[in-house]
């Protein structure tokens, strides 16, 4: 949506027809092309999110409610894997990272 642009730190005018998690994957291979990124856009249930987070090194979690920032929290702590939470609203944001190695 062109009207949030402005506020939108890492999309590009390019980027408005695409969904928000493929242009941030694709600005962050462009900053290190050596990394592997997957994006999910649509919900999973609770055994889908279990076999994803296993698969990843890290997850982003820029999801937008609640339930789902617990879930997903609740898995990365069940497999040890690291988590960065992040969210915004207006121009403040925030983000954590937990790292449930130990």
């Amino acid at each position: 949506d062109s009207s949030n642009l402005q506020r939108q730190v890492i999309y590009r005018e390019g980027d408005i027809e695409l969904a928000k998690t493929e242009a941030m994957a694709q600005q962050l291979r462009h900053l290190n092309s050596m990394i592997q990124v997957r994006t999910i856009t649509k919900r999973l249930d609770q055994a889908q999110l279990q076999l994803e987070v296993m698969l990843a090194d890290v997850v982003l979690d820029c999801s937008d409610n609640l339930p789902t920032r617990q879930l997903i929290n609740q898995v990365c702590y069940e497999q040890n894997t690291p988590l960065i939470s992040a969210a915004a609203i207006g121009w403040q944001g925030q983000f954590a990272v937990f790292d449930y190695s130990d």
